[in-house]
Parts: C-alpha cells; sequence; structure tokens
C-alpha cells in the first residue's frame, strides 16, 4: 500500500478491498470488481466473486498487487507481461518510491541520518 501511496494512487483506489489468506471474511457488498484477492490460498473466494481480480502466487509478487489495484485489472507477469509492462513500470516506478520513502525516513529520524 506504501507503494500506491508513494505514485499517488492510494486515495483514487481507496475503494478496493484486499483479501489475502485463507481464512478471512469478505465483507458484504464489496464490488466484486474491487475486490482483490491475493494469492493461492483465496482462490476459494472466487466461486462468490467471480469478478474479483485473483493474484495466483504463494504468495504473488509485490508488484503484481500494487500495479492491479493502480491499473484497476488483474496484472499478473504471464506471457510478455513482465517483460513488456512490469519491468518498465517498475523502472518508471522506482525514481518516484525511493523519494518517497527518503522523506518518510526524514520524518520518522529527522535528520540525525545525514
Amino acid at each position: 500500500m506504501e507503494t500506491l501511496k508513494a505514485i499517488g494512487d492510494y486515495e483514487r483506489r481507496s475503494d478496493f478491498t484486499v483479501v489475502a489468506g485463507g481464512k478471512n471474511v469478505i465483507p458484504e457488498g464489496v464490488d466484486d470488481k474491487k475486490l482483490v484477492l491475493h494469492g493461492n490460498c483465496t482462490r476459494k473466494y472466487l466461486k462468490d466473486h467471480p469478478d474479483a481480480i485473483h493474484i495466483e502466487g504463494c504468495p504473488p509478487s509485490e508488484p503484481l498487487l500494487y500495479m492491479s489495484i493502480s491499473n484497476g485489472e488483474l496484472v499478473h507477469g504471464k506471457g510478455g507481461q513482465m517483460s513488456e509492462y512490469i519491468r518498465p513500470r517498475m523502472a518508471s516506478d522506482q525514481p518516484v518510491w525511493r523519494k518517497y520513502v527518503e522523506e518518510q525516513a526524514e520524518k520518522f529520524y529527522g535528520s540525525q541520518g545525514k
């Protein structure tokens, strides 16, 4: 979620619900198109939420989660997606992420780390 904050998508996508782990309960009334099922253990929820975004993996790669939420659709990393979309996106997001981390560190530690 911090990556979404860094790239400016956290507030825009704050209506998404992320479920990770097989022991969770999905809240009533969640729009399937704004429901992210994170990991293989959440596959069982697809029966009742067929239009949810299901990210495979145990656990799935972190970029798949933030990119799927940011895009509002599944980013799965299959086929050419890793080299054609994910890696370039990570490269373009990296400077923004780095700046965000440095700003957060400054807020937490102050200037003592310099």
